[in-house]
């Protein structure tokens, strides 16, 4: 994937150059942060981790914790996927996604989603949904008005069927022009779905308001005002620990993460330090969320000192770790495709 390039490319080059950066940068004095924590919908920026669900238990986020609230606000399922079905679009769920989200058999209440996904909300925190390019030539990039609205009713069925808050997009490895059923591109596609979907989210949960995200990357560089303005944040591209890049409009700082460290890395004293810095420098500049890449059990990755660093930066906190870690503990089967006339 290229989320995992980027990855590569990124912590080798903050290897060289975070002596020279952090060198440049003025520390943050911690006692001008006073200490915070609460469950979402309090805490400022929000902490944003993105699970590689194909080897991670996504239950592993409720693990951490500042002041007895956990201190993940939202944990990002990664990754389902855009598909074509014909010239439609549908949702594809992987085998390890099928098992997280759909519970075996149908009348269960202790698999799928009610297993993986409503302990972490029942615990305060959001889940989302991330929906990835699947290389069949299709992708938010190049919707119909027509397969705009369609996408968006498949994936408000899922954000309900499965009890999810919302939905991440990363329009990566869609393969367009490679798929005679749709065209190259369609101008405006990806600003169409996005109003589609906060349509359809609002009028299916008027009382719950559910959060639509993005990776910053590809076509989510070229939403519109009035796209930005019916989401919730935006995760920017870049994975070294000492990367902070603040947003372009139309975008603010109150739906921007500027920061998004490779969680699955294993980092020195000095690029914790980085990291502390540039969360005090999200905190201190508004913006609405922290976010990490590939966060993984403990057992194989720490992710401990990274996130010790952004609770003593953004929130002059200290971040504990409680219980055991969670293991994959589920076979991956088959995969499920959820196609418009499923939804109906």
């Amino acid at each position: 994937r290229n989320l995992i390039l980027l990855c590569s490319l990124f912590a080798a080059t903050a290897l060289i150059s975070s002596c020279a950066q952090d060198a440049m940068e003025p520390e943050v004095d911690a006692a001008a942060t006073v200490a915070e924590t609460r469950a979402y919908g309090d805490k400022t920026p929000k902490v944003m981790m993105y699970i590689e669900v194909n080897d991670t238990n996504p239950l592993n986020t409720m693990l951490y914790r500042m002041n007895g609230e956990p201190f993940i606000d939202i944990t990002t399922i990664f990754a389902a996927n855009i598909r074509a079905n014909g010239s439609e679009p549908a949702l594809w769920l992987n085998d390890n996604v099928t098992q997280l989200l759909i519970p075996s058999p149908a009348t269960s209440t202790t698999t799928g989603h009610y297993k993986y996904v409503q302990p972490i909300r029942q615990d305060g925190g959001k889940v989302l949904l991330t929906i990835l390019g699947d290389h069949q030539g299709v992708g938010v990039a190049n919707l119909t008005a027509a397969n705009q609205a369609k996408f968006a009713k498949i994936l408000t069925w899922a954000v309900e069927e499965y009890g999810l808050d919302g939905i991440d997009f990363d329009d990566e490895w869609s393969k367009y022009g490679e798929n005679p059923n749709f065209p190259t591109s369609v101008p405006g596609s990806f600003n169409g779905l996005i109003a589609h979907l906060r349509d359809s989210l609002d009028a299916h949960f008027p009382n719950d308001h559910k959060l639509i995200t993005a990776y910053h990357y590809n076509d989510a560089t070229n939403l519109s005002s009035a796209a930005v303005g019916d989401m919730d944040f935006a995760w920017t591209v870049g994975f070294g620990p000492n990367l902070y890049y603040t947003p372009s409009s139309p975008w603010t700082n109150a739906k921007w993460s500027a920061q998004m460290p490779n969680m699955n890395y294993t980092f020195s004293t000095l690029q914790l330090n980085q990291i502390k810095n540039r969360s005090a420098q999200s905190k201190n500049a508004g913006m609405g969320a922290i976010a990490g890449y590939d966060m993984r059990v403990h057992t194989e990755r720490d992710p401990l000192p990274a996130l010790q660093k952004i609770g003593e930066g953004a929130f002059n906190g200290t971040v504990t770790r409680s219980g055991s870690a969670y293991t994959k503990d589920w076979t991956a089967g088959a995969g499920t495709l959820i196609t418009y006339a499923d939804v109906q």
